[in-house]
């Protein structure tokens, strides 16, 4: 009898543990966590961060700082320093360009940004459809190939510098086709999935990790500004690790 005892208070245990496992995964379905609300922002949206001081809606801002090799948000400078002066969770991205080289690239957004700290969300890179805009004479397969590589290149690299894992920022259909490598799934995914359904769609790739940003709908109004709407399930803590 002590022994059926012992039996079944380890079954509990373990039960118990692998629950915990499941709800620790991002996902818009688990009522026990927090949620985060978060904008993404850039040079189209204008001075708009200067208006947030009077605004305590939301959580986290996200700007795009540069792309390629030269380019530099006009506006980053402004938006990096004031969202840190009001005192949001800030993060930056760099937009990728798959025609031009991955390293380069990679140094162009650590000599832009600088510092990322601790309270800071670790380094994105937006990669979707116009990232292969200067690849039209490519085959699906090249595509496919050029990216796997120089993505992979450029998050190590943004790794090895800032000592901690990139977010990789695309939607459903454009990791469907092109971000098929598992070694993707090594980084945090922020997926830009506009639905009304409680769940987004998640990648193969991500399937077991899920998503850890979700980007719900790109026609959010704050202020009469049109804006990319962001969510994040957990909390402040778990959002800059």
């Amino acid at each position: 009898m002590l022994n059926h005892k012992i039996i079944i208070i380890l079954s509990l245990l373990i039960v118990s543990g692998c629950s915990s496992v499941i709800s620790s995964t991002g996902g818009a379905d688990d009522n026990t966590k927090t949620m985060l609300k978060g904008i993404d922002i850039s040079h189209y949206q204008g001075d708009f961060v200067s208006e947030l001081a009077s605004n305590k809606t939301l959580d986290f801002v996200i700007s795009k700082a540069t792309q390629g090799l030269t380019y530099v948000d006009a506006k980053f400078e402004g938006n990096w320093e004031a969202l840190k002066q009001e005192n949001y969770i800030r993060g930056a991205y760099h937009f990728y360009d798959a025609s031009e080289n991955a390293q380069q690239q990679a140094l162009h957004f650590i000599n832009t940004v600088g510092d990322i700290n601790a309270g800071d969300i670790t380094p994105i890179v937006d990669i979707e459809g116009a990232s292969l805009s200067k690849l039209n004479s490519s085959t699906t397969k090249q595509k496919i190939d050029l990216v796997e590589k120089g993505l992979l290149q450029l998050l190590s690299d943004l790794q090895l510098h800032y000592g901690r894992k990139p977010i990789v920022y695309t939607n459903y259909t454009f990791a469907q086709k092109y971000l098929i490598n598992t070694r993707f799934s090594d980084y945090p995914l922020w997926l830009a999935e506009y639905t009304s359904e409680k769940q987004p769609k998640i990648p193969n790739v991500w399937k077991e990790r899920g998503f850890k940003i979700w980007q719900k709908s790109d026609t959010y109004k704050l202020d009469s500004t049109e804006l990319d709407y962001d969510v994040f399930y957990g909390t402040p803590h778990q959002l800059l690790n």
